[in-house]
């Protein structure tokens, strides 16, 4: 396996290849950190609109965008933690910022297992972070492939002096044809969810996915993994591991399905539920996986 050096319009990308699997991972370190395109065994596995990622006054809509320092939107945009201002738009900053591409870092694997070449990139606080969340920080990302899955690691390190909040993650834009959402069901064990369209909590119910717009918020899954069952004998999966709260958004007419892993619930920073707190100095670690799987016949 080997990275490669590409283009996506004015952007660079790294691609890395596992020609024996037949998967390939695209990511943009200058675009935020975005894994733009990823195939799994023969099958593309994300959505990505194009025209929002060339125009870097916009957000990108596709590929897995990275949440942080926040995931989801801040009551008013803005609160007071730790006794300090923190002003954030939806999703934090991280998804519009370079990150820096760092070499020779290996994922970080249990003792035995097989190492694969990974993509590590770094993003460190600056002059214009800190205006908006005022609390130093190094975040560090792995990609890489391995057993046919894209494994992600997370690594928050709390590079100043006081306690930091953490509010992690990620934004997979699976890709689902808009005419199959009816067909596709998404199974996770759970009993609590949150509907944010509504502003309402209840008991958890596998969502219709063909409505207008899905946004809710999967509170307390368990089992480590959640699966979209696709029409025939296809799912995807992703293996959630220690982030506590899973989102599926989609919205009609458009070709995705998000299956979103979150290290808290929306508003954490202002409401302090689930909200992890780093000393000087200490790192939040964290995985997540997806993979593409067929069911026997």
């Amino acid at each position: 396996m080997a990275i490669e050096r590409s283009h996506r319009g004015p952007f660079e990308t790294l691609l890395l290849r596992s020609a024996q699997e037949d998967s390939l991972l695209e990511v943009a370190p200058l675009r935020g950190a975005l894994a733009t395109r990823l195939r799994l065994q023969g099958r593309e596995m994300l959505y990505l609109d194009e025209s929002t990622f060339l125009d870097e006054t916009k957000n990108v809509r596709g590929g897995i965008p990275v949440l942080f320092p926040i995931a989801g939107k801040l009551p008013g945009g803005e609160c007071i933690v730790g006794g300090r201002r923190v002003a954030l738009a939806q999703h934090g900053f991280a998804r519009r910022l370079p990150f820096e591409v760092v070499a020779d870092t290996p994922p970080r694997l249990d003792e035995g297992t097989p190492e694969p070449e990974g993509i590590t990139m770094m993003l460190r606080s600056s002059a214009e972070t800190l205006a908006d969340f005022p609390f130093e920080f190094e975040l560090k990302l792995t990609y890489s492939l391995a057993g046919g899955a894209l494994r992600c690691e997370a690594g928050v390190r709390n590079t100043g002096s006081t306690p930091m909040p953490v509010h992690l993650g990620f934004h997979p834009y699976l890709s689902v044809p808009d005419a199959e959402k009816g067909a596709t069901r998404l199974e996770v064990a759970a009993t609590r969810s949150f509907d944010n369209r509504t502003g309402r909590a209840a008991a958890y119910e596998s969502p219709d996915l063909a409505g207008e717009e899905v946004d809710l918020h999967v509170l307390d899954p368990r089992g480590g993994a959640a699966r979209l069952r696709l029409p025939g004998r296809e799912s995807i999966r992703l293996d959630y591991g220690g982030f506590p709260v899973v989102v599926v958004w989609t919205v009609r007419g458009r070709d995705f399905v998000c299956l979103e892993p979150w290290s808290a619930p929306a508003g954490a920073l202002a409401t302090g539920e689930g909200l992890e707190w780093l000393p000087p100095g200490a790192e939040s670690y964290r995985v997540y996986f997806l993979r593409r799987e067929v069911r026997e016949r």
